[in-house]
Order: structure tokens, then sequence, then C-alpha cells
């Protein structure tokens, strides 16, 4: 794809305080049960920004949850087993 035919990049200039309400409105509807993804998206489909900016408005903010933990991993890496 040519330059030309490319969209060209918005950008969206949003304030310290609508920022630090959509942190809480992504923190809040992931309390409620939707997905980082899903509360994301919402977020930025509201305030017309990308996707990952929201994304890592929240991540840098330092308070998103940590993600449940579905498979641990083993004590120790597999490739250090020793072999009798």
């Amino acid at each position: 794809m040519s330059r030309r035919q490319r969209p060209r990049r918005r950008y969206t200039l949003v304030d310290d305080l609508t920022r630090e309400a959509a942190i809480e409105a992504v923190l809040a509807r992931m309390e409620a049960g939707d997905s980082f993804t899903a509360a994301t998206r919402a977020a930025a489909a509201q305030l017309d920004v990308a996707e990952t900016t929201v994304r890592g408005w929240v991540t840098r903010s330092g308070r998103r949850p940590a993600a449940p933990n579905a498979m641990s991993p083993p004590s120790k890496p597999s490739w250090r087993r020793r072999r009798n």
C-alpha cells in the first residue's frame, strides 16, 4: 500500500480529567466482569481514540488488576531437569 492510499492518522487531544475518567471506567467495567479488551474498546469508542491508547493509559496507571493465572508455571523449567 502506498502512502497515498493509507488513511491519515487522527489525533484526538484528551485532557487529564478525561483520561482519568476513562481509566476509572475501564477498571469499573473489569470489576463488573468485562475483559480488559472489551473494557478498553468501549472507552476508546466513547472518546474516539485508539484502543491501544486507552490500554496504555490503564497499564501505565499501575491500577490494572492482575489477570487470573489459569495455568501456573512449573516450579523449574523443563530444560533444567536432571536425568539420572
